[in-house]
């Protein structure tokens, strides 16, 4: 766009072109009066009837878009009445130039407005447009009529297979439940049979005790025959029993009675074989239970310990302190959720690996303890357990727990360490007091004279 110069104070003759549009000039031909005539300018055709939806897209979006090339600037001078010429000073001309640029800004805008009205009415007229969006709705009812189809169908085949599923469940319901009564019924009939079998075969027993020869099979005592008739009634099958009752009709009594006693011995003598065979079972089972067991426990030991193990163990071993129930089984559970072991380490591992370390920490003690003098204690030879048979932890546990080893103090520092706590009371201020105690203790430190009055402190607890 060529920017015209600023209004001056000389009158300009007016060029003679087309007059502007108006609003309500809407016709395709009112396009033609907008562009700016000084320059080469691409304004898209309005095109026909038979133009495409892009074309005439891309003729509105060129006129909606479209910034005017008009300087309004002699205009708003002619309204504004302002002549810079006539200033008297320069905030003058300033103050009329601001004004003139002021009011070109607000012709300018009046101007997109006509132009953007132009466009709107146009669209709004257009019957291309029309045609367009005409075809647009209806494309689009029909997608969601297609839609609409396609979900009902769906909805229509879901429902006739949740039909068919529920007709099958309800047949299938159905055989379930005639199967299960006749199941029942089979059940209840063989459990009156089998009553029956015993009512018969108790009465067959008790006719023929009445005979003294088939009483002294059983030493004439009622009572045992009537717990072998039980033990029969108990442990033989319907058909077992129907065989035995045949067998002992067609009999004669005292071979009918042989015939039951004997049947009573075998169902006895297998009734034992039985149970052995059970208990027999039951005590392989026990072994290979433990055995597995006790494979397990030496592929755990077998295991090395590694470091995370290790740190876990310490940690463990700080949080469960000595005095508590089952100590160990929770130390156990603890470095086993805590590292996630497959193959989780029993409370008997942490015990042996605990005394394991402490005997490593006691052994720098042991070997110093031989080079002391002969009024100095001396060291075990063995490294002491971690633990007593109470659970308690030893004083070597506890020299571990510092991560070194446990100073070695002579009998002579013991009586030094003694005079001076009787020498510097409490009363003192605590570092001062210590710093004189440990002065009179040779050969030790204010830390390891503190460190030993609080061992010996509850030492003396603990033995009250």
């Amino acid at each position: 766009q060529k920017a015209t110069p600023a209004a001056s104070g000389k009158k300009k003759k007016k060029k003679k072109g087309r007059k502007s549009s108006t609003p309500e000039e809407i016709s395709p031909d009112s396009s033609n009066y907008n562009p700016y005539d000084g320059g080469e300018i691409t304004c898209p055709p309005f095109g026909d009837s038979t133009a495409t939806l892009p074309a005439i897209s891309a003729f509105y979006e060129y006129w909606t878009h479209f910034d005017s090339w008009r300087d309004f600037s002699y205009k708003a001078a002619e309204l504004t009445e302002h002549d810079t010429e006539t200033a008297d000073c320069r905030e003058e001309k300033r103050w009329m130039l601001k004004e003139i640029e002021r009011k070109s800004r607000s012709l300018k805008k009046d101007e997109m407005g006509r132009i953007n009205t132009l466009v709107e009415r146009a669209m709004a007229a257009d019957p291309r447009l029309k045609r367009f969006r005409n075809m647009e709705r209806l494309e689009k009812e029909g997608k969601e009529k297609e839609k609409k189809l396609q979900l009902e169908a769906e909805e229509k085949v879901r429902k006739e297979k949740e039909e068919v599923e529920k007709k099958e469940e309800a047949i299938r319901a159905i055989a379930e439940k005639k199967e299960k009564e006749s199941a029942k019924g089979k059940k209840e009939r063989e459990k009156k049979l089998l009553r029956k079998a015993k009512q018969s075969l108790r009465k067959l027993t008790m006719e023929a005790f009445a005979n003294p020869t088939v009483s002294a099979l059983w030493n004439s005592s009622l009572e045992t025959m009537n717990d072998d008739v039980e033990l029969l009634c108990t442990s033989l099958s319907l058909e077992e029993l129907n065989d035995l009752i045949e067998a002992l009709r067609d009999r004669e009594t005292l071979e009918a009675m042989k015939l039951v006693l004997t049947v009573t011995t075998e169902t006895k003598e297998g009734n034992h074989t039985q149970k052995k065979k059970l208990a027999a079972q039951r005590l392989e089972n026990r072994r290979k239970a433990a055995l597995a067991e006790e494979e397990k426990k030496k592929a755990t030991a077998m295991k090395p310990w590694s470091k995370e193990e290790l740190t876990c163990l310490a940690k463990a071993t700080k949080k469960y302190p000595a005095g508590g129930s089952n100590r160990w089984d929770a130390i156990s559970n603890f470095i086993s959720n805590s590292l996630q072991l497959p193959i989780p380490r029993s409370k008997e591992d942490c015990i042996a690996q605990y005394n394991i370390l402490v005997a490593t920490a006691l052994a720098p003690m042991q070997k110093d303890a031989k080079v002391t003098t002969a009024a100095a204690k001396p060291a075990v030879n063995t490294p002491a357990p971690a633990v007593n048979g109470n659970g308690a932890p030893t004083a070597e546990v506890k020299a571990v727990a510092t991560e070194a080893p446990a100073p070695i103090w002579t009998e002579e520092q013991d009586k030094m360490l003694q005079d001076g706590l009787a020498k510097f009371p409490s009363k003192m201020d605590k570092n001062e007091r210590w710093s004189n105690i440990s002065k009179g203790v040779k050969g030790k430190g204010k830390k390891e004279c503190v460190t030993r009055f609080k061992a010996i402190r509850d030492a003396l607890k603990k033995k009250k």
